[in-house]
Formats: structure tokens, sequence, C-alpha cells
């Protein structure tokens, strides 16, 4: 894997190492997109676990629609094609109930079904006879009224252990078998004994953190407006930047908290990767009243699926009614000063980004203006990740010698010259740092890019004449 190191320094192992830094003319590129990680809490599910799942495969089978899931829903609603989906917790308790025999009363005769992930999520099961085979019983496990899971099992006198060996390959349950051969008791939609949601701290979403990071993604969010949580997040993208990985993610605070007290911590982040929503509170037409979290995932989802050819400053989100929280012009001007997202009205009053800036403040010394911006820092982000995952390749597979040098040179400017047939970046020129020169296994370069910004501050002059004549009538 690629791993940022301050240049003119060397490594002790081998591999590839980048560096960024600001150009006389023009900035540097970076992403994968339409890939978000998730972190969230739900009812059902393996815990701390990555799952990869599409916008068309959806998630309910997996994690159930209990707890926070909705977040998940509104990252692909806003354009995530592919979340990494982590269900953030720690401890919990597993449903159970007990299918008792026919003679349970003289050996304790029954099958205990148990869940395989802690949560509430609240479950019934039923046995009957096979409708289809008269030889056959059927064990139906209900989610509500919606049939969840369902096995076949020879009828006979022993019921119970042929209900065990069936249920032995169950994605979902356990099955325990108490006593002696018998044949199970007839029961409709019988309770299970509820389980309890496990529980999330900052602890949790930081071990949540660390697996997520585990596969190459662009965007994240969580499903929390903590402002301690934001504050695990912030430091773990700066651990991820110097770790090769260019990740961005989108959070906000709710309304409840003070929109200045919103303005500070947006300004504390100060990240090309964080982008914080200072005024998340609308009314989404399917959902209701949305706010902090929830907003975020949505603003994710568009950060992670839009090209960084487009800007996305004046974009409208689509499915939300209503601003909640409009705020002033002085108001705006405070919050894109310190680095916060704001929501603002179109003409015809639709929901739209007023500017598509991150929390980035004060850039680093090898910082241009231009990672102020989401585009641009997307663009960066994707040239670095492309090129890094190329050159990867080339680590003790070329010598370093002119013919090995101009292979390298020539695979970096290929990836430059793709972006440029993309309409990405404008241009790209490779060179051999001289200040540096090639010597034993190291070897320098230098990677000068000019990328591309959007027309986002136009000013028009009208000129406007007293004389009510047109040119042709004045001559």
């Amino acid at each position: 894997m690629a791993r940022y190191l301050n240049y003119g320094e060397t490594a002790t192992r081998p591999g590839l190492y980048f560096n960024y830094d600001k150009a006389d003319e023009g900035p540097v590129a970076g992403a994968i997109d339409g890939v978000t990680a998730i972190l969230f809490q739900s009812d059902w599910g393996p815990l701390n676990k990555p799952i990869t799942r599409s916008a068309d495969e959806g998630y309910a089978d997996v994690f159930g629609s209990g707890g926070s899931t909705k977040v998940i829903d509104l990252a692909f609603e806003g354009g995530t094609r592919t979340g990494i989906l982590v269900r953030v917790g720690t401890g919990g308790t597993q449903a159970t109930t007990d299918l008792e025999g026919t003679n349970a009363e003289e050996g304790n005769n029954k099958v205990t079904l148990t869940a395989k992930y802690v949560g509430a999520r609240k479950f019934t099961a039923s046995i009957r006879d096979s409708i289809s085979s008269e030889d056959m019983r059927e064990l139906i496990i209900y989610d509500g009224t919606k049939e969840f899971e369902k096995v076949s099992f020879p009828k006979g006198d022993d019921e119970v252990s042929a209900l065990v060996d069936a249920m032995s390959s169950s994605p979902n349950f356990t099955a325990k078998k108490e006593g002696n051969s018998d044949t199970l008791k007839t029961v409709t939609q019988q309770k299970f004994t509820d389980g309890t949601d496990p529980t999330a701290s900052v602890t949790e979403y930081s071990e949540a953190l660390e697996v997520a990071g585990e596969i190459p993604m662009n965007c994240i969010c969580l499903d929390t407006s903590e402002y301690n949580v934001i504050t695990l997040l912030n430091a773990y993208l700066s651990t991820m930047l110097s770790a090769g990985s260019n990740i961005i993610a989108v959070v906000a605070e709710n309304k409840e908290t003070a929109l200045d007290e919103r303005i500070k911590h947006a300004a504390a982040c100060n990240l090309a990767n964080m982008v914080y929503v200072v005024n998340a509170n609308l009314e989404h037409g399917l959902y209701g009243t949305i706010d902090g979290y929830m907003t975020a995932a949505k603003i994710c989802g568009m950060v992670s699926g839009t090209s960084c050819r487009y800007s996305l400053t004046h974009t409208v989100l689509s499915g939300i009614t209503e601003l909640n929280e409009r705020l002033k012009d002085g108001e705006i001007n405070k919050a894109e000063q310190s680095g916060c997202l704001v929501l603002t009205n179109n003409s015809a009053m639709q929901v739209w980004i007023d500017s598509a800036i991150n929390t980035l403040v004060t850039p680093a010394t090898n910082q241009d203006a231009g990672w102020k911006k989401i585009r641009r820092t997307k663009t960066r982000f994707e040239l670095l990740t492309r090129a890094n995952n190329t050159i990867d390749d080339y680590v003790g597979q070329v010598d370093n010698d002119p013919a090995g040098r101009i292979a390298i040179k020539d695979a970096i400017e290929s990836v430059g010259i793709a972006m440029i047939g993309e309409q990405k970046i404008s241009s790209i020129t490779v060179t051999e740092d001289a200040t540096h020169p090639a010597d034993g296994d190291s070897c320098w370069f230098i990677i000068d890019v000019i990328d591309k910004d959007s027309a986002e501050h136009i000013y028009l002059r009208y000129l406007f004449r007293f004389s009510t004549a047109t040119l042709e009538e004045a001559a």
C-alpha cells in the first residue's frame, strides 16, 4: 500500500511513498466514486464486521430495518452505489424460544431456538404440518407478519432431532435439542423472548472505523451527531491520510446545538477531507423531519457518487421539501468562512448547497486554497489514489536505471492523460527530481498537475444609457 512520507526522507521498508505540496501555478488531485462506509446501529446482524452491499441489493436481509438504518437509505438516496456497512455496538442479548415436544412434561423434550445475533428484533415461530407433503412438517419464523425463514423436516417420532438437523445450516438461528426423541407440538406464531440491542460509545465507533478502513472507499458517514464522535472521526481521517487512504467524511450536528457552537466545531476540524453541514434540519418527502447525521448521510452520498468533474455548489437536494433553519446573510458568511457547508434556498425555494466546501480554514504549508473545495479535493484524491495504485505494481519490478524510471514516469502520466480525457484535470507533467538524483534503490519524481475548478463566482457589469434611441437610430 502507498504511504505518505515527508519528501526527501528515505524509508526503511520497500514500497511506494508519496507526498503532495503547493505548486506555483496550479495544484494536485484524488478518489473511488460511489463507495461509502456507513456506520450505524440496528436490532439485527453481525457486529463490527464490514458487509459490502450495492444500492440494488439493499441491506434489510442482513441488518433488518430497526435502529438507525435509515442512514443507509439516505446515503444510497444521495448517490452512494456501494455501501460498506458496519453495525456498531457491543453487548446485547439474543432472542430465544423453546419449541416443546408433545411429551415435554415427561422429559423436558424441546428444541431451543436462539438468534445468531444480539438485538431487539421481534420474532415468532410456528410449527405446522407441511401443505405440500404429508410426510413433512415445517418451522416458519416470522419477523412481524413477514415470513423470515422456513425449514422443512421429516414427520415422525424423532421430530426434535430432525428439526435440529434441519436448522444446522440456518444463517440466522441455532437449534439445540433437550430431552428425548419426541414429536413437536403444533404452535402458531409463538413469541420469542426478546433480545436486547447492543450499546455504542466512542470506543465502539473507534473499533468500527478501524474495520471499515480495511476496504477501499471514498467517503464515510456515521449515525450520530455527537460531537465527541465527530472529534474521533476527525482524528481518524488525519491518521488515514498519513497511511495513504484518501477518505472524505460528512458530518452534522442537530439544530438543538447552538449555531455558534456548530460553527466553532466546524472550524476546529480544519481538514480538507471533513465536510460539516451546519444547518441540517430539513423536511424529507418520505422520512419527515431529518436532522444532523441523517442529512449528513444524504450529502455524503452526493459527495461520494458525484464525479470530480462536477461541483456540488448549487446542487439541489432531491426529496427535500423544506429547509427548517434558514440562515441570514451574515450567518451564512460567518459559517462559510469557518468551513461550514451551508444549505440555502434557490429562487424556486428548492433546498440546495450554497457552496461545496470542506472544513479546511487554514491550509497547511503544503496546501493551497484549492484544498478548501470539495470538487478539487476529490480530484486530487482521485489522482493520488489512481497513480499510487498504478505505481505500487512497479515497486521492485523495474530497474532503477533510465529505462525503468521512464516506465514509472510514463505510467504516472498515463493516469493523468486518462483524467484529462475525463475532463477532470487540465494538465500533468512528470519529471525526475533534479534535487534528489536517483541512487541505489531510490528514485524521486515531481508530478506537476493543474486541476480544474468550476465557475462559481460570476460577475456581470450592465451598462445603461439615458437615451432611448437605438444605436441604429442614433446613426
